[in-house]
């Protein structure tokens, strides 16, 4: 059985030490039976950064800005590029000033466009004396045509940004004055440069998110919306290769072997182990750095488990029971699936007996109310009262988070038991004439709904647009393709390490995704269940899944301890924003902030 454990992508720095020489590139450890499989690609040769200025280095004078008056550069790169950098020159003899820091699009006038962010504004208090101010952005986006670089100024000094004599038409300065509410264009040019990076050749991939993917977080946790990929320089080729290895992720490591190909298999492991790889590049002159760690776990194979549950809010007891003079009409309660699950049953508490209908609705978000019908089954006699269970299976409806079971009244002798709840509002009802369902505040109804979960299977489900989803099982076929059929060549995952979004063709447990969608649809994957995963995770922003198990996981650990600074949140399609959670759910995938490289370590045993 050929299983894939954990896949960990490597960004390419200079290695100052050794010159130009680089480690692998995507690194992959998989596990084959009692062997672990390590693959890995070629060193990418990180391209040459561009500085982008058009002041000739020479001051004249400050820029007439005042508080709350943006001042920027625009800028034209020869072609598509990631920004890296910015700097401008400052004056600031009074002390440090307060300013807005701001990467920016054009209007349709060639203008700056304020409210078009490349990326997100920060705070900086710049103080410097006829100096160089350097600002440092954290993420990488893929830029195509003009931007601009400037600040809104917050603070009450004026003139502490050069400028030097040159002109331009059309002009490249920019000031837009608060007091006035409009543009204008400043004589002379801004000392103010970006450094960008040109992909080399022209492979590249552009993908522009629909809805704005970052946390309510504060700048460090702020995402890239693009996808730049770059061209391979084959030009420092390594002679070989060096593979290390160790059963602690931070320490440990000693040399295994060495190979001239991009494959080592590391044979004859002891089942349950779990061990760490690092590998680095040979060259004529020495040894890159090493890309890593990743690891692999040899997993013995355990079959899937059959578990049931039953969502109640009641105790058993009525204090009371509806019924209805017209038939036709409903009563209903609003269930929270924990994870997802299929519907296997519901059951009702009839006080009396007569004919039903049962019911099943999904959840209209956007009204708060039972929305669309999965299922109304033709009437059925309830012929004495107490609990009568009604079977579902048969419709194959599978849930997550809230759904509807409700009961259809068709004769008048039927009721319904109830209890009065203060505080609660699960219930709701819809008389046979009325368009619209009602709100049923401090009561509830006597319906109950079972669900059936099978550990060796995923039950995933898409919803229009995009979803962050994990895998918690091992498939025959780890693929994109036959995990997610039809979202071809829209599987994304994110590289802390580049920051930056990646198309991916295989899917690993433990990692997390986001998979576009043009319908609303399950899948449901068979396979091994992960019941415990060991997460590599990178100093800032990180995509996670969980292992298999039913509701809720919350025994984490972290190695180093407090490594999570912010998490968990996951992407709601429902209301295309964010949840937080503390727990993680089978199935789905989350975004976690680290403050340090470490494991995230998930058990459920």
């Amino acid at each position: 059985m050929r299983v894939l454990v954990c896949v960990g992508f490597i960004f390419i720095i200079p290695c100052f030490l050794f010159g130009q020489m680089y480690p692998p590139a995507h690194l992959t450890a998989v596990s084959d039976d009692d062997d672990v499989i390590l693959t890995w690609e070629e060193p990418y040769s990180p391209p040459e950064p561009t500085e982008l200025f058009y002041d000739d280095g020479s001051p004249v004078g400050g820029d007439p800005g005042e508080f709350a008056d943006f001042v920027g550069v625009r800028f034209t790169p020869s072609s598509p590029c990631s920004l890296l950098s910015a700097r401008m020159r400052v004056y600031t003899p009074m002390g440090p000033v307060k300013m807005l820091f701001m990467v920016v699009r054009p209007d349709g006038f060639g203008r700056p466009n304020l409210y078009d962010l490349i990326v997100p504004p920060e705070t900086l208090n710049v103080y410097g004396i006829s100096s160089w101010y350097e600002v440092a952005l954290d993420i990488h986006p893929y830029i195509e045509g003009d931007f601009f670089v400037g600040v809104t100024k917050l603070d009450t000094l004026i003139n502490y940004i050069f400028l030097d004599a040159d002109t331009s038409s059309p002009p490249r300065s920019f000031m837009y004055d608060a007091s006035l509410g409009g543009w204008g264009y400043l004589d002379g040019d801004l000392m103010i440069r970006a450094t960008v990076v040109y992909p080399p050749g022209s492979e590249k991939v552009v993908f522009r998110l629909p809805e704005q993917l970052s946390l309510p977080v504060v700048r460090m946790v702020a995402l890239p919306a693009d996808v730049l990929s770059f061209a391979k320089d084959v030009s420092d080729t390594p002679i070989g290769y060096r593979v290390y290895r160790s059963d602690n992720f931070a320490s440990g490591y000693e040399w295994i072997g060495d190979v001239d190909t991009t494959v080592y298999i590391d044979y004859d492991l002891p089942r349950g182990a779990t061990y760490y790889y690092k590998v680095s590049s040979i060259y004529p002159g020495g040894e890159s750095e090493p890309a890593g760690p990743v690891w692999a776990t040899i997993y013995d194979t355990t079959p899937g488990v059959l578990l049931y549950d039953t969502l109640l809010y009641d105790d058993g007891y009525p204090s009371g029971a509806v019924a209805w003079e017209m038939t036709g009409s409903k009563s209903a309660v609003r269930f929270t699936a924990p994870q997802m699950a299929k519907l296997y049953a519901l059951q009702y508490y009839f006080y009396t007996v007569g004919q039903y209908r049962s019911a099943v609705y999904d959840w209209d978000y956007e009204a708060g109310l039972p929305g669309d019908p999965f299922v109304e089954i033709p009437t059925e006699e309830a012929t004495v009262p107490g609990w009568l269970t009604e079977n579902v299976d048969r419709f194959g409806i599978y849930v997550d988070s809230f759904f509807v079971g409700a009961v259809i009244f068709q004769s008048r002798s039927l009721s319904l038991g109830l209890d009065v709840a203060p505080g609660l509002d699960i219930s709701y009802d819809k008389n046979a004439v009325s368009t619209g369902w009602n709100a049923v505040p401090d009561t509830n109804y006597f319906i109950r709904a079972i669900l059936r979960y099978n550990t060796g299977e995923a039950l995933i489900h898409l919803k229009p647009g995009w979803n962050m989803v994990s895998l918690p099982v091992i498939a025959p076929d780890m693929s994109a393709d036959a995990i997610f059929p039809g979202a071809s060549g829209m599987v994304y995952s994110f590289s802390p390490e580049e920051r930056r979004y990646k198309v991916e063709t295989e899917i690993v447990p433990g990692k997390g995704y986001f998979v576009l969608s043009l319908v609303d649809t399950f899948y449901i994957v068979a396979g091994t269940p992960v019941n415990n995963l060991d997460i590599p995770v990178k100093a800032g922003l990180n995509i996670v899944g969980a292992p298999q198990k039913y509701g809720r996981i919350t025994d984490i650990t972290q190695y180093p301890s407090g490594i999570i600074a912010w998490g968990f949140f996951w992407y709601n399609p429902d209301h295309r924003g964010y949840d937080r959670y503390t727990g993680l759910s089978a199935g789905r995938a989350y975004w976690v902030y680290c403050n340090d490289d470490g494991i995230i370590r998930i058990t459920n045993e």
